[in-house]
């Protein structure tokens, strides 16, 4: 009998804003931001987040919104999501700062990815 263990994965808070159709333009971006939240929903799989994803996510969104729907949006968001804190990754993101020369929040996204053998 096999058993079934759903594979973490980590989304980048670019594809949420997808999600939220901000750009009504370029449709394809919600589209493709539609169909693979829809299918980890689907799936039931777990979603980690570095702690930063509420601030980057609340940033981009004001761009376009107001701040109550950013606020709310956030909110709704935040529920459905497994939130990483700083100390949990922060030496991890260092080191793979230090290794890539990505960007912090690159880093930290990646090291969430690495500390729970997840997809990004």
């Amino acid at each position: 009998m096999s058993r079934y263990h759903p594979i973490p994965v980590v989304i980048d808070a670019s594809v949420f804003a997808d999600y939220y159709f901000l750009y009504p333009k370029r449709i394809e971006r919600y589209e493709r931001a539609r169909r693979v939240l829809d299918k980890i929903s689907y799936l039931g799989l777990p979603v980690y987040e570095p702690f930063l994803l509420e601030i980057e996510l609340k940033a981009v969104l004001a761009r376009r919104l107001e701040p109550k729907l950013v606020i709310e949006i956030v909110s709704k968001t935040l529920d459905h999501v497994n939130i990483v804190e700083e100390n949990e990754i922060h030496d991890l993101a260092s080191e793979i700062a230090l290794a890539t020369g990505c960007r912090a929040v690159d880093s930290y996204y990646i090291a969430t990815t690495k500390k729970f053998k997840s997809y990004l």
